[in-house]
């Protein structure tokens, strides 16, 4: 394993963001009212006088009850769905089809739209709002390259084109850079930087995770892929706040289906188990959940140059009733289900493609 010095890179501090306040109004006071004028007591004439006065009628309002309401406070991959670490573990689309986790030769540019959909998009100052199909779309480009096939290196942006009319995010939404290297056969490991803007322009996240994954094949149709890893994400607000961060333990669990070199369909399901953190965040002490995320996709790969594929994932990430156990990023901080669809060009591969013949690490 080698170690990764650029895990050291994100220890910068700053101070957290004061939580606002509860708004508790006061109840009203009691209303009392009593019969009128002549109902008073007050003599009308001789034969009056001595009559009793009625008796005074007291009505009292009970007090409006009041709840002290906390603000909605907002927020939040992968990540690439933060799972943040995602997109190394799973590597080129291509590689879901044939028998092969680093890149054999050449390169490859990736083009990719992704739409993200919500029950409940958490807001700075307001209610949560859903997010339904096409209301965010983000768009990802991308680039990988083959080093003599036992290493593969890879550098992306994503940025914002679409949102919703209640949100102002930056329209750059994040950039990674990571490396894979093979070990023998079997196994590679991955490392990967990034780094992006939290919502409602309130600081910055980074994020670098490492580890190995490993493919099984047990037929020629048939393959099962396992991943184990770690991740360090740190969050810088604005303003001097002090910084928040999450260490975590990655795992992913894949069965790979595949009519060699030309057809693949995967199942997938990522686990997150946070190991160590701190800080705060707008909604109170950071307190992260363990989460599970799961997706099924499929890549069409018949033609040599080019791979398109699709992508609909779960993401999994804290509990929409308690903002302290989201993270204030847009893509994978919170509860929500991601559409990716995405189109490959290689480059440099060669007479003889990418054929079923190669070895699993090349």
């Amino acid at each position: 394993m080698r170690r990764v010095p650029a895990l050291l890179a994100f220890a910068f501090l700053s101070v957290p963001l004061p939580a606002l306040a509860d708004d508790v109004r006061a109840p009203p006071e009691d209303v009392v009212t009593t019969a009128d004028d002549g109902a008073a007591g007050v003599a009308t004439d001789d034969a009056t006088a001595d009559a009793p006065a009625p008796a005074t009628t007291l009505t009292a309002t009970e007090p409006t009850p009041t709840l002290a309401v906390e603000p909605a406070v907002g927020h939040t991959y992968d990540a690439e769905g933060i799972s943040l670490s995602s997109g190394q573990m799973m590597g080129s689309a291509r590689s879901n089809s044939s028998n092969w986790l680093i890149l054999p030769r050449g390169w490859e540019a990736t083009g990719e739209l992704r739409l993200l959909t919500a029950d409940a998009m958490p807001l700075a100052g307001g209610p949560a709002q859903p997010m339904r199909l096409t209301d965010v779309a983000i768009t990802r480009a991308a680039v990988r390259r083959s080093l003599a096939g036992k290493a593969e290196i890879t550098g992306g942006i994503d940025l914002l084109p679409k949102q919703t009319s209640y949100t102002d995010e930056l329209v750059w939404q994040g950039a990674d850079v990571g490396a894979r290297f093979g070990i023998r056969q079997h196994y590679a490991e991955w490392v990967d930087l990034a780094v992006g803007p939290m919502t409602a322009d309130q600081g910055y996240w980074a994020s670098a995770s490492t580890g190995v994954q490993r493919r099984a094949r047990v037929h020629q149709t048939l393959s099962f892929q396992t991943a184990l890893g770690g991740s360090v994400t740190p969050l810088r607000f604005d303003g001097g706040a002090e910084m928040a961060w999450l260490a975590e333990v990655v795992a992913r669990g894949q069965a790979l289906f595949m009519a060699q070199d030309m057809f693949g369909l995967w199942l997938s399901a990522d686990f997150g188990f946070p190991v160590a953190h701190g800080g705060e965040l707008p909604g109170g002490a950071f307190d992260p959940t363990s989460r599970v995320d799961v997706g099924i996709g499929a890549v069409y790969s018949v033609v040599d140059d080019w791979d398109v594929y699709a992508e609909l994932s779960v993401v999994d990430r804290g509990d929409a009733g308690a903002p302290a156990t989201q993270l204030p990023i847009l893509q994978g901080g919170f509860d929500q289900r991601v559409l990716s669809v995405g189109i490959t060009r290689h480059y440099g591969q060669g007479d003889h493609g990418y054929g079923g013949d190669l070895n699993l690490a090349y």
